[in-house]
């Protein structure tokens, strides 16, 4: 075990004070570089943030109008299905029959 002499002065109560503010005053440096970083890298990411989001409208809007292109192209094919149905009733009988067939051959 050792011991303190003497003629040395141990003061553990002077130099944790002095330590702390020397950690505190660290920390704080430290704590302000963070705060700057993360402003300069939010400044720089601001524009592309918005340029992705633009162009994430832009995709949703296409999407939109692929969309009810698609809708309007299947309701007229229904609508001409519909319309060869009525004129050629007899042919449409005939080529379902044969579909149905076929599948059932097929699921064999």
């Amino acid at each position: 075990m050792t011991t303190v002499q003497d003629n040395q002065k141990f003061t553990p109560a002077s130099t944790d004070s002095s330590i702390n503010k020397d950690l505190d005053s660290t920390v704080d440096r430290v704590v302000q570089g963070a705060h700057e970083t993360v402003d300069r890298l939010a400044d720089a990411a601001t524009p592309a943030i918005g340029k992705l989001q633009d162009h994430l409208n832009a995709s949703v809007d296409a999407l939109g109008d692929s969309a009810g292109l698609v809708e309007q192209l299947g309701e007229d094919g229904v609508a001409s299905l519909r319309a060869l149905v009525r004129e050629h009733p007899l042919a449409a009988l005939a080529s379902a029959a044969a579909v149905g067939l076929l599948i059932a051959r097929l699921s064999r």
